[in-house]
């Protein structure tokens, strides 16, 4: 098979007239099996995010239920943004990087909903800090340890995306919008509770 044919047709026609020759490209093939693979995954994605809204809807009280969801819809969003105003399109590499983002950006929601738990009462009394004693230390590194974490992957995935190789490039770049719009959105919305 010749590289770049300019009439596919005319190989094509040849292989139907033999039962032991096959036309094959697999530029087009593996092109045709990464779009339906991303399809599926996209369903998959969508699936995954009410299934997590519900427990969150279950277990959070409506406001931080709602600040929650709202964030993933925010820095993908944010993501998708910057792939448009790239001239990127949507493909495999865009959305293996938004469910990476997705999983990471809300585990910075998650420890910084629990690390603003709302005060209770301590013998009658409101107590002054969210948790008291020994949880009151791990209460104030919680923002440290969410901005660590996002540095380190900010930095470790925010590399690929000077990459030449155009898969990895839009792998990084995806990851670097998505979890940049991820941390900034939830320490903004991370306010303390009185």
């Amino acid at each position: 098979m010749p590289f770049f044919p300019k009439n596919e047709d005319v190989f094509k026609s040849i292989a139907e007239e033999f039962d032991f020759v096959f036309f094959i490209n697999k530029a087009e093939d593996i092109s045709r099996d990464l779009d339906t693979l991303t399809r599926t995954i996209i369903m998959f994605f969508i699936a995954a995010y009410l299934v997590v809204a519900v427990i969150i809807f279950i277990v959070y009280p409506l406001s931080d239920a709602l600040k929650i969801c709202t964030v993933p819809v925010f820095f993908i969003l944010a993501a998708l943004t910057v792939l448009t105003l790239k001239g990127i399109p949507l493909g495999f590499f865009s959305i293996a990087a938004l469910i990476l983002v997705f999983g990471l950006g809300l585990d910075y929601i998650f420890y910084m909903t629990g690390n603003l738990a709302p005060r209770h009462e301590v013998q009658g009394t409101k107590c002054k800090v969210p948790l008291c004693g020994k949880h009151a230390e791990a209460n104030i590194l919680t923002p440290f340890a969410v901005f660590l974490s996002f540095t380190t992957t900010i930095l470790s995935f925010g590399v690929l995306s000077f990459s030449s190789f155009a898969p990895v490039h839009i792998f990084g770049l995806t990851v670097s919008a998505g979890l940049g719009a991820a941390f900034i959105s939830v320490m903004l919305l991370s306010g303390r509770k009185d």
